[in-house]
């Protein structure tokens, strides 16, 4: 039992590292999407793969590409255009 619950913690924590932004904070376009992935996969798993999870998945990891395309503006205060 107590073997078991090492690995469970270090996937939560790897899997809540995926779903912040860049300043640690849980980022909503990461999360939704995260849960839209994690859906699409586990009707994956059981029906195998069909036309809706194919699309289900790209609704999933578009925001999350666009999101690695964002610019950090250092020391912004909110006014400044990203």
């Amino acid at each position: 039992m107590l073997k078991l619950i090492e690995p469970i913690s270090k996937v939560l924590n790897t899997s809540l590292g995926l779903l912040k932004d860049t300043k640690g904070k849980l980022s909503s376009k990461r999360t939704i999407s995260g849960l839209i992935i994690m859906t699409a996969s586990a009707d994956m798993a059981i029906h195998g793969i069909t036309t809706n999870n194919l699309i289900l998945t790209a609704l999933g990891i578009i925001p999350v590409l666009f999101s690695l395309f964002e610019k950090n503006v250092p020391n912004c205060d909110g006014t400044c255009k990203k």
